[in-house]
């Protein structure tokens, strides 16, 4: 959680503003969102919206965003809640704004910070209030699917001072569900384990089918091979009898070739 706000001013070198006075005036106005006169606080936020609206260029609209987040994460209440304000009016006021947002990282900057068990409430307050607001200008809950599974957990919060927490997370939830994302990530989770309980019994009947099949290849070879042993032992015996045949028909054709003696009896 970013809570050194003389860092989280610095723009990064790669952001450049079409006048350096603008980048100044931008820090000014934020760290007066950190002083304890709430009087100023509305007119902070609307030189912000001026700023965002005429004289910051749309590239540049992070300068205005990432030290606003990182006011937002401040663990005193009023200078958070400051930059809620802040950033919910910029938020609404323009969709290049929403997407620059989005483009920074809030959304996964969100994500951890509502994981993390000892962030304050009032933090986790602000930031579901940004993300709300965000759904209700029409941004792709697409965008912020990576919420799902934290906000179903705050949701089912039941403290009394986790109170206001858990109804946020439950009409973000509604506002998911408007646009076609329903459910929870437990849930999606019991779907998914479903599914492969199914795979796995496929398989194992796959595997099963395959095994039998692979036993009556075993046995159709095993088969084929007696036939050849037995092929082979039926044609030794034939050609055996083949020369036996013929060896009886020289016998009996040498018999035919010799000539008879009549003996003659003399008396």
């Amino acid at each position: 959680m970013a809570t050194n706000f003389s860092d989280s001013l610095r723009s990064p070198d790669s952001i450049a503003v079409q006048s350096g006075n603008i980048k100044k005036e931008i820090a000014f106005l934020v760290s007066g969102l950190q002083s304890e006169d709430k009087e100023q606080y509305a007119q902070i936020t609307s030189r912000l919206l001026a700023i965002a609206q005429n004289e910051c260029p749309q590239s540049s609209y992070s300068l205005l965003l990432y030290p606003l987040v990182t006011l937002l994460l401040n663990g005193n209440i009023d200078a958070s809640s400051a930059a809620q304000s802040a950033i919910i009016t910029l938020v609404n006021s323009s969709d290049d704004v929403r997407s620059a947002l989005i483009k920074i990282g809030f959304i996964e900057t969100a994500r951890q910070v509502l994981i993390d068990e000892n962030t304050p409430n009032h933090i986790e307050s602000n930031l579901l209030d940004v993300v709300q607001s965000l759904l209700f200008q029409g941004v792709n809950s697409n965008e912020m699917i990576g919420l799902v599974s934290i906000l179903s957990k705050l949701s089912e919060e039941k403290s009394e001072e986790k109170k206001k927490i858990a109804q946020k997370a439950k009409m973000i939830h509604v506002l998911f569900a408007n646009q076609g994302i329903s459910g929870s990530f437990s849930s999606n989770n019991i779907q998914l384990e479903k599914i492969n309980e199914e795979l796995k019994i496929q398989i194992e009947e796959k595997m099963r089918n395959n095994n039998e099949l692979q036993r009556n290849d075993e046995e159709k070879q095993r088969i084929i091979d007696e036939n050849k042993i037995l092929i082979s032992e039926l044609q030794r015996k034939d050609e055996e009898n083949k020369r036996k045949i013929n060896d009886l028909e020289r016998q009996l054709a040498d018999s035919k070739s010799k000539p008879i003696i009549n003996n003659q009896i003399v008396s």
